[in-house]
């Protein structure tokens, strides 16, 4: 290593390597694990590795961990060859979170390596290897795949730099080094099959862009057949079973062609900071290009091509491309994005070759200290823009139990493409992962043996539905009590796409374990075989590099002895009717007449014919309040003018409104006193006595104004009402209350009460709460998710009793519920909150990331100004429709605000509330007051935004004064 560094230019090189490693691999570094959208999938598929080499099946295809055990087959769909990495990491006992993280250091660091090698071979130089590397490594697509996706096609980034030298290598270099295009095609088959897909196209294109080399020369083209086929043999272990799958059922992920237009992106947003965005970097730098000449540099014409790949993947990106025709060819990339992992490859290296073509015309000694300077400025550049995108892409950190999985409902993740279409309600499996289901809708006892499950059939049955979602390959054997075993039958027929044994009557010891097909077997041994074939023949090359008959005559022998094994695998192909069936997708329907898209375009924006007659009438239209606003709250009215032929829409001050007009806005002192007292005075009147749900929002209303605002509580008869309701609760029959979720809300406003009311009946409450949480997490099915209401519920129960059984709850899931967000009739808010006001210790992390959370999204929503919500100019039937959706909105958005304000009071808080209550009251486009009998909001609590409306005018009253 000491001769190596010697040289300066080593010395450069490892400089702007550890500069680089260190930059990417920053945001890793912390206790914390860090957040990605494809993160859940990503480590639940590490975990289930794990489970799988624990249970001694480490490269088993149905990943048994997924929904509470029921399985998925991630890794039939998705190679997790590299995936071990991590996997072996939590086998010896290092946590999740580390684990992941050193698996991504490992890709940074072999993504950099690949880049600089094949850059430096190709260019012969190390300063264009470097350069390479840091624009690839650094690049915004690669940092959000790796940091931000946290998508396991980030190991792609390694094997295309391979690809891509490689179609140079049989170009320019009569392919003398078959590995690296070997290697390139290999990985890309494993690590993203559909990259590799088009990148296949890209290395046809660029045959026909050196097709007379190849006319001239055509054995390196000839060597690369050969090389092709064999990585396609030695990859056979993955990409046939998956093919023996998709030809024998259907799965969800057909579908996802539909997607595949509304997904792209707009051309603008390729050099945008967002993701997914190619960057400005990559593209400004190969503007270089327009200085240098092919005369001067033959290695420009591989660069010109790299570069015209590079932007037609690009452009395969946004919405110029039309998709609407072409989905059902290309609906398998899903997210038109990803291409901009190849336009990233593509454009770093032939910037590359550029900028060290363009430095090369410098001479002398100036070259040197030009070439250092120009890779200081662009790890400088690279670097900083790479942090700052990551910062403003982040997802934050979470703090990841090492038995975070062990909880079932995490096993659960979204968009499983690969469940079979029989699969109607993946959101059920964790609850059927739990039961063995008989013919006659019994019970069967079972357990689970690392990827097995063994039952005890005792009575005479014709099937039984297995806990285990169908995949073909499971096999199902009953030992009968004379030790006898026979072979059952399993299908996919089972309720919700669950295995279904054949029973028939049969008794004894039910085995069901995945086993795998035979083509399965084949192709593994396929792989081993070539594998073998390619040391050999390596080995044969080397031992007889003179006497080329010798040579030909020992390969043969070895391809001999694994003839029969080929034609095994041939017939195990033909029996398995491994043909994929892809079904013609109907084409998107569209205009044909240019004269109806002009028509609907003008429908659509709401342009006015010309014949058009406009009366004073139609020339200003006012909308306001219809119960007014308050006096120091810079309120909006809203104008619709008609006077320019079309409805121009505005949202103004109340003093821009009226000198428009000459109409005045009448405004309601104390408006929100006033609303208080009539919704505390008509709430038990006005709700409805047949809902349980309205009562117990009604209820968390009341005890919240009490909790946090107690003086207006008790000035209004708040305190009163909310001993009122929580009577009324307290004695609902339990029989009337079988709903899961209902228990879990009844468990928490009832512990709710207890802790907030000063009242006799505490004890009963807390009794009546704690019987209703212990029936809920008894009961095994609940018609929608149960998790948040659950959160809740354990949180108050914990703020009351301090016990670590219901902390243990909220811990586990509490993380889960906080990024989805705090609508106003979200429990996993209140339960959250409860959480954060509880005397007894809770978890740090929890806590900081709901403050955050709350926070973020109060302080994103009063950036928005009240006019964003006319931006539609339209004004017609469906109008009402519209302001009735956008004002249930402002209503949830009016009390996070509220909630937040308390926090931290704030003047924009208030206005914000303010101007959301207008919209309700009328401020909107319809004029409607959505608080009126039979509206969208007449039975929906408000109690606790005007208390907090109340609290703040006094506040910012008494802050006016004192200045």
């Amino acid at each position: 290593m000491k001769k190596y560094l010697r040289k300066r230019e080593n010395r450069i090189t490892v400089i702007f390597f550890l500069i680089t490693m260190i930059t990417a691999i920053s945001p890793l570094i912390s206790r914390y694990c860090i957040n990605g959208t494809d993160l859940d999938y990503f480590l639940l598929r590490i975990e289930s590795l794990k489970e799988g080499i624990f249970a001694g099946r480490p490269f088993i295809k149905v990943n048994t961990l997924f929904f509470g055990g029921a399985g998925y087959a991630a890794t039939m769909f998705d190679s997790d060859i590299l995936m071990h990495i991590p996997a072996l990491l939590r086998v010896i006992g290092v946590d999740i979170g580390k684990s992941f993280h050193v698996y991504t250091a490992i890709i940074f660091i072999l993504t950099y390596l690949s880049a600089f090698y094949c850059v430096w071979k190709m260019s012969l130089s190390k300063f264009a290897g470097t350069v390479a590397a840091i624009l690839l490594t650094l690049c915004p697509y690669h940092m959000d795949d790796m940091l931000f996706r946290t998508s396991s096609e980030g190991a792609a980034f390694i094997f295309l730099p391979l690809f891509i030298y490689g179609i140079f290598n049989v170009i320019y270099e009569d392919m003398d080094k078959p590995w690296v295009f070997g290697m390139g095609l290999a990985g890309l088959i494993l690590t993203s099959p559909s990259l590799c897909a088009f990148a296949a196209v890209a290395a046809l294109i660029a045959m026909l862009f050196g097709i007379k080399r190849i006319i001239a020369a055509p054995r390196p083209f000839i060597k690369m057949c050969i090389v092709t086929a064999l990585a396609a043999l030695i990859t056979a272990y993955q990409w046939l079973p998956m093919i023996e799958q998709l030809s024998s059922d259907t799965f969800h992920a057909a579908d996802n062609w539909k997607d595949i237009l509304d997904s792209s992106i707009s051309f603008s947003a390729t050099v945008s900071t967002k993701f997914p965005s190619l960057g400005f970097i990559l593209p400004a730098l190969a503007l270089c290009r327009i200085f240098l000449s092919r005369k001067d540099y033959p290695i420009l014409r591989f660069s010109d091509y790299m570069m015209i790949m590079a932007a037609v993947f690009a452009v395969g990106a946004t919405d110029i491309m039309p998709w609407e025709h072409t989905a059902k060819f290309f609906g398998f990339l899903q997210y038109p994005w990803r291409l901009f992992a190849l336009s990233s490859v593509f454009l770093a290296m032939a910037d590359a070759v550029v900028i060290t073509l363009f430095l090369d015309r410098i001479n002398g000694s100036w070259r040197e200290i030009a070439a250092e300077t120009a890779l200081l400025v662009i790890t400088v550049i690279c670097a900083q823009s790479a942090l700052t995108h990551q910062n403003e892409t982040s997802l934050g950190y979470y703090d990841y139990s090492d038995d975070y999985y062990s909880y079932k409902p995490f096993t659960v993740f979204e968009s499983p493409d690969y469940l079979p279409a029989s699969v109607t309600d993946a959101s059920k499996l964790v609850q059927q992962s739990e039961r063995l289901v008989y013919d006659d809708g019994s019970l069967g006892r079972f357990e689970r043996k690392g990827a097995k499950i063994i039952a005890t059939v005792s009575e005479s049955h014709e099937y039984a539905d297995v806990p285990f979602v169908y995949y073909k390959g499971y096999k199902a054997v009953l030992t009968d009590g004379g030790g006898n075993k026979e072979k059952l039958e399993i299908t996919g027929d089972g309720e919700n796409g669950l295995c279904r044994v054949e029973l028939s009557g049969r008794k004894g010891e039910l085995k069901v374990v995945y086993g795998g097909t035979l083509l399965q077997y084949v192709s593994l041994i396929i792989s081993h075989i070539f594998i073998f074939l390619i040391f050999d023949l390596v080995y044969l090359k080397n031992k007889y590099k003179k006497k080329l008959k010798e040579r030909a005559a020992a390969a043969g022998a070895n391809l001999g002895r694994i003839a029969c094994v080929l034609i095994v695998a041939a017939s195990a192909l033909s029996l398995s009717g491994c043909n994929v069936n892809v079904a013609d997708l109907p084409d998107t329907a569209g205009f044909t007449d240019p004269n109806e898209v002009i028509d609907y375009l003008k429908n659509r924006n709401g342009i006015w014919d010309d014949e058009y007659e406009f009366t004073e009438e139609n020339l200003v239209k006012v909308n306001y309040s219809k119960k007014g606003y308050d006096k120091d709250g810079e309120s909006y009215a809203v104008i619709i003018d008609e006077s320019s032929g079309e409805q121009m829409i505005e949202a103004v001050t109340l003093q821009e409104a009226e000198e428009r007009t000459g109409e005045a806005a009448s405004v309601v002192p104390n408006l929100y006193e006033t609303l208080l007292k009539q919704e505390a005075s008509d709430v038990l009147s006005r709700y409805r006595t047949d809902s349980l749900k309205d009562r117990i929002m009604n209820e968390t209303d009341a005890l919240l104004v009490l909790e946090v605002f107690p003086e207006i509580a008790k000035k209004n008869g708040i305190d009163k009402l909310a001993i009122e309701v929580g009577k009324n609760l307290l004695a609902i029959p339990e029989e009337k209350i079988e709903d899961t979720i209902d228990k879990y809300n009844c468990a928490a406003v009832l512990a709710k009460a207890a802790y907030v009311l000063e009242w006799e009946q505490s004890e009963d409450a807390l009794k009546a709460a704690e019987k209703y949480f212990k029936d809920a997490e008894s009961m095994e099915e609940a018609e929608s998710e149960p998790v948040a209401a659950r959160l809740w519920a354990a949180a108050e129960l914990y703020r009351l009793t301090g016990s670590k059984t219901y902390r243990s709850v909220v811990d586990a899931i509490a993380m889960d519920v906080i990024p989805e967000g705090f609508a106003y009739e979200e429990p996993g808010f209140f339960g959250l909150f409860a959480y954060l006001m509880s005397p007894y210790p809770t978890n740090y992390n929890v806590c900081t990331s709901m403050m955050n959370e709350v926070f973020d999204e109060a302080n994103e929503l009063i950036k928005k100004p009240i006019d964003s919500e006319f931006a539609d100019t339209r004004v017609d039937e469906k109008t009402p429709k519209r302001d009735e959706k956008t004002a249930e909105r402002m209503h949830e958005e009016a009390f996070l605000v509220t909630m937040t304000d308390y926090v931290s009071m704030s003047v924009e808080y208030k206005r914000f509330v303010q101007n959301r209550l207008n919209f309700i009251f009328g401020a909107n486009l319809s004029g409607t007051d959505f608080t009126e009998e039979d509206r969208a909001l007449s039975d929906s609590p408000k109690m606790f935004i005007y208390s907090g409306l109340c609290k703040n005018a006094s506040g910012f009253q008494q802050n006016q004064d004192s200045r």
